[in-house]
């Protein structure tokens, strides 16, 4: 075997464990939602952790965005001039974020009364109260995975991705374990608990990973200086991902105005909504980003290409969702509190949430395009029109369809996001060619609306109990989607197989 072979057969055989490992942290992390679902339905006391929760878990997913984001590139130029430099550089950032995460979880520690009564001013004084006790318990949490984040940055920087998946998967466990056992016991407060533990626990886990490498005092400490560009570029990300998940948190301020169990159905539909991004865009996208920024001159062939498969392989989901997400529903959550009125409910909210499946995903790939051409203000001003579009459609549409109100809110916010992307990358960039895109669109949307034609055409004498006709109606849509795809020799298509097959099909040599 060759030097070239044994590197590629390296690389593919890491790309297959790592997906496999991505597939098991979010299949653990969709069961700890189950259990949920299992526990609290959609009770008013699952409403009332949802939104006490809401700004330390924006806090937490932003951290581990922004250390990504910034740490990787940072570390790999430090690295390139010094070795020592990037260890030196690794322990300076990895202390101010747990410093910087103390400060903020004790700011918003002070502040806790005023935050939450701005949120359940309407509701009794002793579910307020409850609220704070659990604000307060997931403030915990904030320092804990600042930390974290830059030690799973650093491990990716250094190609030991498996670690970092681990770790999130020892927390998804830890937290199941912790609800099943004593739920009963301490009911909602076993949350907040299980997560403080759960986040601790992983974290020594990590510790110890880098322990080699890790100081408790480093004369860099107070050495390593940043240019203005580089603060600007940290504190516009900041922004930016605070503002990209901004919407769950301006939803979870309208728990008063929705139903009972409203910011618990917007909870778990989001969850199910953002299955086929996790699972399939992100990874396509991920991997676009590097393509993007190792070869800008084919820029606009390798965009072409991303948003095809995404369009692909999302459009057959928002189908799903859209007609068959109660079963879904049914199948993942209809157990124990979770009843068939709570399916309903939720199944409401997810069928808007489908409609934004495509906008989502194809935005998410043009945000790499504006990172690649280093447009990160660009970025950030159309992430805050989108909150303020966003915060407009939500004081209006609530009042009209409560919580189902915020769920069209998200889609419409998504519309614009990529209307105004796309519009930006073809005017001022040129990188998408409009007509091109639209009509790859319509092929798909064309494409699945045959396939569930002719699902409804050739199941709807089916004598069987709804819910195996529905299970049969939807493994017949994903069959006659993909036989029309083989059919009309879908050019996405081909690409996703000869990819699949090069990663293996390594030969010998």
């Amino acid at each position: 075997m060759t030097t070239n072979t044994k590197v590629a057969s390296s690389i593919a055989g890491a790309s297959v464990i790592l997906t496999l490992m991505g597939f098991l942290s979010k299949g653990i992390g969709f069961f700890r939602e189950i259990i949920y679902a299992n526990n609290f339905g959609l009770s008013p006391e699952y409403d009332l952790f949802l939104a006490s929760i809401a700004i330390p878990n924006v806090i937490n997913t932003s951290i581990i965005y922004i250390a990504q984001h910034y740490f990787v590139p940072s570390y790999n130029r430090i690295k390139k001039v010094s070795e020592t430099d990037s260890v030196d550089f690794f322990n300076y950032i990895f202390w101010w974020f747990i410093i910087g995460g103390l400060i903020l979880a004790t700011l918003l520690y002070i502040s806790s009364g005023l935050i939450l009564s701005s949120y359940l001013g309407s509701i009794s004084s002793e579910k307020q109260q409850l609220g704070i006790k659990i604000f307060v318990m997931f403030l915990i949490t904030i320092p804990l995975n600042a930390g974290m984040s830059i030690i799973m940055a650093f491990q990716h920087a250094k190609f030991k991705f498996a670690y970092p998946a681990i770790s999130l998967i020892l927390l998804n466990v830890i937290v199941i374990i912790l609800v099943v056992i004593f739920s009963d016991l301490l009911e909602i407060l076993i949350l907040p608990i299980s997560f403080v533990i759960a986040y601790f626990t992983a974290f020594i886990f990590l510790i110890v990973l880098v322990k080699k490498d890790l100081t408790f005092f480093s004369k860099s400490f107070f050495k390593v200086k940043y240019n203005v560009f580089e603060l600007r570029v940290i504190i516009t990300l900041i922004i930016i991902e605070i503002s990209s998940l901004s919407y769950i948190l301006i939803d979870r301020y309208f728990i008063n105005e929705v139903s009972v169990g409203g910011i618990a159905a917007l909870n778990y539909a989001m969850v199910i909504f953002s299955l086929p991004i996790s699972l399939f865009s992100i990874p396509l996208i991920t991997t676009m980003f590097s393509k993007f920024s190792n070869s800008p001159d084919t820029l606009k062939s390798d965009f072409k290409s991303g948003y095809g498969m995404i369009l692909f392989i999302i459009i057959p989901f928002m189908f799903l969702f859209y007609f068959w997400g109660d079963l879904f529903i049914y199948l993942f959550y209809e157990r124990g509190k979770f009843t068939p009125s709570d399916t309903d409910l939720t199944y409401s909210v997810l069928r808007y949430f489908s409609l934004g499946l495509i906008f989502i995903s194809v935005y998410q790939l043009t945000v790499k395009i504006f990172y690649s051409l280093n447009k990160y203000f660009l970025v950030l001003a159309i992430s805050i029109s989108a909150i303020l579009i966003k915060c407009i459609l939500n004081l209006w549409l609530v009042k009209i369809m409560q919580e189902n109100g915020l769920a069209i809110s998200t889609t419409i916010a998504y519309l614009f996001l990529l209307v105004l992307g796309i519009s930006i990358i073809s005017v001022k960039f040129d990188i998408i060619d409009i007509k091109h895109f639209l009509l790859k669109l319509l092929y798909f949307l064309v494409n699945a609306l045959m396939a569930y034609l002719l699902t409804r055409i050739l199941l709807s004498f089916n004598n069987k109990n709804d819910i195996y006709l529905a299970s049969s109606m939807l493994i017949s849509f994903v069959f006659i989607y993909i036989l029309n795809s083989l059919i009309t020799k879908n050019h996405e298509l081909e690409l996703i197989t000869s990819s699949i097959k090069n990663l293996f099909n390594i030969k010998k040599v």
